[in-house]
């Protein structure tokens, strides 16, 4: 089984988690953005060169601005398929994504992102090994919906459900 690493309850009436959420990262500062109870939950699967996360959480306000990119540098790039509910991205524009569309999340600038609830997967990677590949990466926000997303978004789904139970041999 390739190592899985999980925090929350499958539980979504337990008890609020907010707080404890969002101790796991300096990338972001984080507000509520709803009165009622914040529930969260994450599965995370480390690859080597990439890591992949599955994850459900409830209404917040996620800021990446100029006090996390200097406290909490990252270099990298994060595509996100969004399984349900949405979730607005931030930046030189507004964008909002809904089930099936994918955000590219450029962890080198800044950004916020704000949902009322929504569940999905990301996969993310250094930058150098995209660059490296393609070239310099300018985008950032929602994807256009083409086929290639499309097809992304179901390998994503696929990978997830599956990920649990993959032989460690397989992760390269």
């Amino acid at each position: 089984m390739v190592a899985t690493v999980q925090y929350g309850s499958a539980n979504l009436d337990g008890p609020d988690n907010f707080d404890e959420y969002f101790t796991f990262t300096d990338l972001f500062s984080f507000a509520r953005v709803a009165p009622t109870p914040f529930h969260a939950r994450a599965r995370f699967w480390d690859l080597g060169t990439v890591v992949v996360t599955d994850h459900t959480m409830g209404p917040v306000l996620a800021t990446r601005g100029r006090e996390q990119l200097r406290a909490a540098p990252a270099d990298h790039l994060t595509l996100m398929v969004v399984h349900d509910g949405s979730l607005t991205h931030e930046a030189e524009s507004s964008e909002t994504a809904g089930p099936g569309d994918v955000l590219l999340f450029d962890y080198g600038r800044s950004f916020a992102y704000r949902t009322d609830g929504h569940s999905g997967a990301c996969l993310s990677i250094a930058r150098a090994l995209i660059e490296d590949r393609q070239g310099s990466v300018a985008w950032h926000g929602l994807l256009p919906a083409t086929a290639e997303t499309g097809l992304f978004a179901d390998l994503m789904r696929a990978l997830v459900r599956q990920l649990p139970d993959l032989d460690p041999a397989s992760e390269p």
